[in-house]
């Protein structure tokens, strides 16, 4: 038999029974047929099983019951173009399908035994040489084009309550990691959803790109969807998105519409480092490099409220633009019942009296010199 022929189950190699030392010392040597060789060691080819001519399901189901339990059977490279039904496997039994059929290089298929849970499990036992980076599993597709669908792993589950990849892990880091490409347009972790999603399957896609950040964003294939949706998981829990960052520019979220004439916004809370100050809410415009509003927010006060009715009140003074339409301090206005207070105000404010008198000069005072003097309205 040369070394490029198959060897058949007929053939027969010669072995060495070491426990048997009848012949000499050092064993006896015996003959095994091939098949028999194979069977017991758990590996077998389909096409040393059936005649010539047979189909390659013929085959398929001889080898699988030539195998008494668990198994590898190969379906050699050179094997016909024939469709075979691996649904006949026994528990425990796998299939590879060398052929290169369809799209993949290499099929595999595993029957599990009753109780099994997993079809592919690799453990790395002991430490590796490198604890930082060891890796159980890794895919890589070498020399592929700028194709959607170069993809080194793929995970697929026909049940509606299952997931085609899963992470989980054990200590403190992400369950599943993805990590993008050097550029600023890599993509760490996607997911694209053909429909708008319930409330039980909402439709959301992961990106984190690959200069660091983290969106959450959901792609839909029909109109009406709405892309991101957060919702709490017990009434208990009020707080639903957190933004957090540690630059001395605060926190910002940034609005961008893609419509012509749009215009782009963030809002922000600031940090040391902003241009309005620290410890402030604002809305920023991109297009014009402004902040529209500022609101400085110290502890304990409400400095703007919308009621119902659409009506705003403001806790303390307005402080209106002057003509040239900058902002100025000098002269604040505030307005209530009865005399204003001294203690209260600064010079060169105004107070408006809602129970005042034109003709008894009670309706606008305005503070000079630490106090608020009545201004002649007759």
């Amino acid at each position: 038999m040369s070394a490029s022929t198959v060897a058949l189950n007929t053939d027969i190699v010669p072995i060495v029974d070491l426990s048997d030392t009848s012949m000499a010392p050092t064993g006896t040597t015996k003959r095994i047929t091939v098949g028999t060789l194979a069977e017991a060691i758990g590996i077998v080819n389909v096409k040393n099983y059936g005649a010539d001519g047979d189909q390659l399901d013929t085959r398929l189901s001889g080898a699988i019951a030539s195998l008494s339990s668990a198994g590898l059977i190969i379906i050699p490279v050179d094997s016909p173009a024939q469709s075979t039904s691996p649904s006949n496997l026994t528990g425990g039994q796998v299939l590879w399908d060398l052929r290169n059929t369809g799209s993949a290089g290499l099929y595999m298929y595993y029957k599990g035994k009753s109780g099994s849970s997993q079809g592919l499990r690799v453990d790395w036992i002991g430490s590796p040489v490198d604890t930082n980076n060891a890796i159980a599993i890794y895919g890589n597709v070498e020399n592929a084009g700028n194709g959607t669908n170069v993809i080194a792993v793929l995970g697929q589950a026909d049940n509606d309550a299952s997931a085609a990849v899963g992470g989980f892990n054990k200590g403190q880091g992400p369950g599943v990691q993805g990590d993008g490409s050097v550029t600023d347009v890599g993509i760490g972790v996607l997911g694209t959803s053909g429909g708008q999603g319930t409330a039980g399957t909402p439709a959301v896609a992961v990106k984190g790109t690959g200069n660091g950040g983290f969106g959450i964003g959901g792609y839909f294939e029909s109109d009406g969807g709405v892309p991101l949706k957060a919702k709490g998981a017990a009434t208990a829990i009020n707080v639903v998105i957190i933004a957090e960052s540690p630059s001395t520019q605060g926190t910002w979220i940034e609005m961008i519409p893609t419509d012509t004439g749009a215009h782009e916004f963030s809002i922000l809370a600031s940090g040391s480092a902003s241009a309005v100050g620290n410890g402030k809410f604002a809305i920023y415009s991109h297009d014009s490099n402004t902040y529209p509003v500022v609101i400085d927010y110290q502890a304990g006060n409400s400095a703007i409220n919308i009621d119902a009715s659409s009506q705003v009140n403001f806790e303390k003074r307005i402080y209106p633009g002057t003509d040239g339409g900058a902002s100025q301090t000098a002269a604040g206005i505030s307005a209530g019942s009865g005399v204003p207070n001294n203690a209260n105000g600064s010079n060169g404010d105004f107070y408006l009296r809602s129970d005042g008198n034109v003709s008894t000069n009670t309706v606008i005072y305005h503070k000079e010199a630490g106090s608020w003097v009545a201004a002649t309205t007759t």
